[in-house]
């Protein structure tokens, strides 16, 4: 898999706060739940906010929340809001010079792999990630 690190980490703290979503959770709580670097994880919530995937409250009982139900958030919305390319797009033995012209030995059985993939990330929803991602 080639998920970016930003990307995992989006679905990390995506998942996080799917298993509560009666609350807003701040990033202090969340660095310390999930060991994401403070600085990355902040301009990460950010991004997620700008995607309208999180929303956020100010104030003393302030933090992030989930902007619409879990089960109709796809991991797919995620990765997307993260990353501008598409996941999985590199040759899966890491060959830079494998592309259609020049495919790698695993380049076609790879093609159906990603796209199955893809599919999963496209029907997975959050409310389907019941599990426990903390460190």
């Amino acid at each position: 898999m080639d998920l970016s690190k930003t990307s995992r980490y989006a679905l990390r703290l995506m998942s996080y706060m799917a298993s509560s979503t009666e609350v807003f959770h701040t990033s202090t709580e969340l660095h310390s739940a999930l060991g994401i670097p403070k600085q990355y994880l902040r301009r990460l919530m950010t991004r997620l906010s700008k995607e309208k995937l999180l929303v956020s409250d100010k104030g003393r009982t302030g933090g992030f929340s989930l902007a619409r139900p879990k089960n109709e958030i796809l991991l797919a919305e995620i990765i997307n809001a993260i990353d501008n390319t598409p996941p999985l797009q590199s040759c899966v033995l890491g060959f830079e010079q494998c592309r259609l012209a020049e495919k790698c030995p695993l380049h076609d059985q790879w093609v159906e792999v990603r796209q199955k993939v893809t599919q999963i990330f496209q029907r997975v929803s959050l409310a389907d990630m019941d599990i426990n991602i903390t460190n």
